[in-house]
């Protein structure tokens, strides 16, 4: 009797503990995606692994970033930044042509608006999870060398960052999905983390 008492009990216990793992998953899977339906990524690929066009990367990457801070001035969502993105795509694709020609680089550039899949990155105190964000993705040349990820809207690339990550983000995201990118080592970030690697595995 006492023996099916307790079998009951480790039941029951077992039970509300998968029902309990059942919902943080569901939980950090929606936060997840609103992040990434929240956020504009920046992607962009260099020519080839040299010093020079790794190089070349950055300067893009800075000069673009510059000029989405004037684009994206106004815009008060991921939405409206892609509207103005593409709108301009024609600019963005001139200030990368005119940043390399002036080191005198010859390289063709490529500027599209794409859904893609990242890995987990960190930008200082904020982790994005991984999975499929909209991105502008620019591919310099041949696009076979290394690549740099950021987040460019809100603006938290490097060169154009104007204050906390946190603040920043705060704009587009509410309190539970920004505690889910300022808290990486919880397990509601890491089963985030691996629903994105799970979709993106299914996805190919």
């Amino acid at each position: 009797m006492l023996k099916s008492k307790n079998a009951a009990i480790f039941a029951a216990l077992g039970l509300g503990l998968l029902t309990t793992m059942v919902m943080l998953c569901f939980t950090a899977e929606g936060e997840a995606t609103a992040v990434s339906q929240s956020v504009l990524r920046f992607h962009i690929v260099a020519d080839s692994d040299s010093a020079r066009d790794q190089q070349l990367k950055l300067l893009v990457r800075d000069g673009i970033a510059e000029l989405t801070d004037t684009l994206f001035a106004d815009s008060e969502n991921k939405e409206q930044a892609i509207v103005v993105a593409r709108e301009n795509i024609h600019l963005l694709t001139d200030k990368a042509t005119e940043i390399l020609r002036a080191k005198g680089c010859n390289d063709s550039v490529r500027v599209e608006i794409k859904n893609l899949y990242f890995p987990t990155k960190t930008y200082e105190d904020i982790t994005f999870p991984a999975g499929n964000y909209d991105a502008i993705h620019i591919t310099l040349g041949k696009g076979e060398g290394q690549n740099y990820w950021c987040v460019m809207f809100p603006a938290l690339c490097v060169s154009s960052a104007k204050g906390n990550n946190s603040e920043m983000l705060s704009v587009v995201l509410n309190k539970d999905e920004l505690n889910l990118v300022t808290k990486p080592y919880t397990v509601k970030f890491k089963l985030a983390e691996w629903f994105g690697k799970l979709k993106h595995f299914f996805s190919k």
